[in-house]
């Protein structure tokens, strides 16, 4: 289990999730019931409204996550906590010139390119196995809670990619397995409905201080209460 220390682990796993598809896209499905329904379009709601509405001063929203009534379901979907996820991204106009390529900071250093020029805020609800794709420490707490940022890099196809904020919320997550194979992993409770709350996971992919303030800007109550509902 993390220690409350900021001592840089230098581990490189693959990430086991995919925030925006759903588990359902390419396999079989069913109708979804009234409960489901229910509680996806009750979690859709609270997640949104705990993600500031507004992003940094200036900058534009390019992404969102609409909501859309439920209608179908993966089969299977009653066996494990039912998943449910809301993102939102912003550009800064300042850092996107008029070709749409990432503006060089004043040094010109071409490996600074696109730096703090995107911000995106994911939130989720009953995901319970996270992977860090990058080395990461545990940084100053948020509302409490501990934060895990992974640093920065320049990816040779996408240009600069931000670190990652993960704050997680709700009992049991640990650290588990080691080297490449390590992830955080909270066990789901068996004994309890797949419509209740289980976990919340928030991630913020942004420059470090850019992250700090959105972070701060987040409603972490209302993300609380959602915990056990």
């Amino acid at each position: 289990m993390f220690g409350r220390s900021a001592t840089i682990a230098l581990i490189t796993v693959f990430s086991l999730w995919v925030p925006l598809v759903p588990a359902w896209a390419e396999g079989e499905s069913r109708p979804a019931s009234d409960a489901e329904k229910a509680f996806y379009q009750r979690v859709f709601k609270a997640l949104e409204a705990a993600v500031p509405a507004r992003g940094p001063q200036g900058w534009t929203v390019v992404e969102k996550t609409d909501f859309e009534r439920l209608e179908t379901v993966g089969s299977g979907t009653e066996n494990e906590p039912f998943w449910v996820t809301y993102t939102v991204v912003w550009q800064n106009p300042a850092q996107i010139p008029a070709d749409g390529a990432p503006a060089a900071d004043e040094a010109g250093d071409s490996c600074r390119e696109g730096r703090d020029a995107r911000a995106e805020i994911t939130v989720m609800a009953n995901v319970t196995v996270e992977s860090f794709m990058a080395p990461f420490a545990e940084t100053e707490a948020v509302a409490g809670h501990p934060v895990y940022r992974t640093e920065g890099d320049l990816d040779p196809d996408f240009g600069w990619q931000e670190g990652v904020s993960f704050v997680f919320l709700g009992p049991g997550w640990q650290l588990s397995g080691e080297g490449d194979e390590a992830f955080m992993e909270a066990l789901p409770r068996a004994d309890l409905p797949h419509t209740r709350v289980q976990t919340v996971l928030v991630r913020v992919q942004a420059e470090e201080e850019r992250a700090r303030e959105l972070l701060a800007a987040i409603d972490w109550k209302l993300l609380e209460r959602l915990i056990g509902t």
